[in-house]
């Protein structure tokens, strides 16, 4: 066994005694698990967050996510990082503009695709930098409503759910969408 082979292997036993925790459920297709495993580690620094390693687990049409507790990459680093650049009202601006020219960019590529297989990798390439738009929307609507739900301590649980309906939805589609 070559010393890369072997560094794969202890790399792999290092991943799974790692402290993991559940994180949400998505019915998902097992390409877009892999591109968005990828996009985790490779470009969230484009959205300016840091790596965001997560595990998923595929059952036929539908995945478990899991985030990692700890360390490099965890999901409380992840989320406090979002928390943080949403302090900034030009954060929020700058991700709307880079949704939509990644979401253009990404529907350009798959209208091409029929005449130019060529172009798969350059679609796969472009989807995977996609994904880090659900961790991110995932992640923000998470961070929201653990802070309206602090913020409205005081209701019934009855009168907290009525007012996160009214108030958490959009009056248009996702820039992804």
């Amino acid at each position: 066994m070559s010393s890369q082979e072997k560094n794969k292997k202890s790399d792999f036993k290092n991943i799974l005694n790692r402290k993991w925790e559940y994180f949400i459920s998505r019915n998902l297709t097992v390409w877009h698990d892999e591109l968005s495993l990828i996009g985790g580690v490779k470009h969230y620094p484009i959205y300016r967050l840091p790596k965001f390693y997560q595990l998923r687990i595929h059952h036929h049409n539908y995945s478990d996510f899991y985030q990692l507790k700890q360390g490099e990459g965890n999901h409380l680093y992840f989320k406090e990082s979002l928390r943080g650049n949403f302090k900034n009202r030009a954060y929020i601006k700058f991700l709307e503009v880079l949704y939509k020219k990644q979401g253009q960019k990404l529907l350009r590529l798959s209208k091409k695709l029929a005449d130019k297989p060529d172009l798969l990798e350059k679609f796969f390439n472009c989807y995977a930098k996609s994904t880090c738009m659900l961790g991110i929307t995932a992640t923000a609507s998470k961070i929201l409503t653990d802070d309206i739900l602090l913020s409205l301590k005081g209701l019934s649980g009855l009168e907290r759910q009525q007012v996160i309906v009214y108030y958490s939805g959009s009056k248009q589609l996702a820039p992804i969408q």
